[in-house]
């Protein structure tokens, strides 16, 4: 997974990994809305009938789940670099220079 969750080796950290930076629950409550806002686009599946017509007039229903949208890539962005930055400082990735293809030399 692009968060590095379900790596640790610490039997407290349950499901995370070893080096975290934010609190443990923070990691737990996105887990559980990263997964439900993962399968949100299932209530366009509902017939209109069955939600409140002033919600269906106002488009609200595509409203909500745009935002939860919105929420879940922003969630899913900010555990992505803090993963990188953790995997870069621990196993020193970064390079300063590319280095060059043999066709370049032609």
């Amino acid at each position: 997974m692009d968060w590095g969750l379900l790596r640790g080796s610490k039997p407290d950290n349950k499901l995370l990994r070893d080096k975290l930076k934010f609190p443990k629950n923070f990691y737990y409550f996105s887990m559980v809305t990263n997964l439900l806002l993962r399968f949100s686009w299932t209530f366009t599946l509902i017939p209109v009938r069955h939600f409140p017509k002033s919600f269906v007039d106002f488009d609200g229903l595509f409203f909500m789940l745009a935002l939860g949208e919105l929420y879940r890539r922003t969630q899913w962005s900010l555990f992505r670099v803090e993963n990188e930055n953790i995997n870069n400082f621990e196993k020193y990735r970064a390079i300063m220079e590319i280095p060059k293809l043999p066709d370049d030399y032609f």
